[in-house]
């Protein structure tokens, strides 16, 4: 899972996936003015504060805007692309290029445990333990209300 994390392709996918907006990019009139002050209030003690080198506004998963909905601001939420991913790998597995998802709800992650080859061959969960031989197996832990 670390080494996946390091490839540069990841973050990228990630950030388009949560759709990753700086906070003082969100285009509304009652936000961004409260992300202004909130930037102009961090910058002026920064000098003063030992443990601060820099301020910047926070990166937040926007969600993608409803041609219904009256909301200024969306938060992004998983379970939307999350079900359709679920969808898209079915649909592959059944066409055989693919392999399906397998989805765990309430189900906390207690540990992982490496197998002879250095790599992690075991998830520990509170519904016991996901266990994998193949080389290829991807492992999404999310964590959400």
């Amino acid at each position: 899972m670390i080494k996946t994390t390091q490839r540069p392709e990841f973050w990228k996918y990630a950030k388009d996936l949560l759709r990753v907006t700086c906070a003082s990019d969100i285009d509304n009139t009652i936000y961004a003015e409260l992300q202004d002050k909130i930037s102009t209030r961090l910058e002026l003690p920064l000098p003063t504060i030992p443990s601060a080198s820099f301020s910047e506004p926070a990166m937040l998963a926007v969600g993608r805007a409803s041609p219904t909905s009256t909301l200024r601001f969306n938060k992004f939420s998983t379970p939307g692309p999350m079900l359709a991913l679920f969808e898209k790998q079915k649909t592959l597995a059944k066409q055989s290029e693919g392999s399906p998802l397998e989805l765990m709800i309430n189900c906390i992650v207690t540990g992982l445990i490496k197998g002879d080859d250095g790599v992690v061959r075991v998830v520990e969960t509170s519904q016991g333990p996901l266990a994998w031989s193949g080389d290829d197996t991807k492992v999404i832990l999310c964590a959400g209300v």
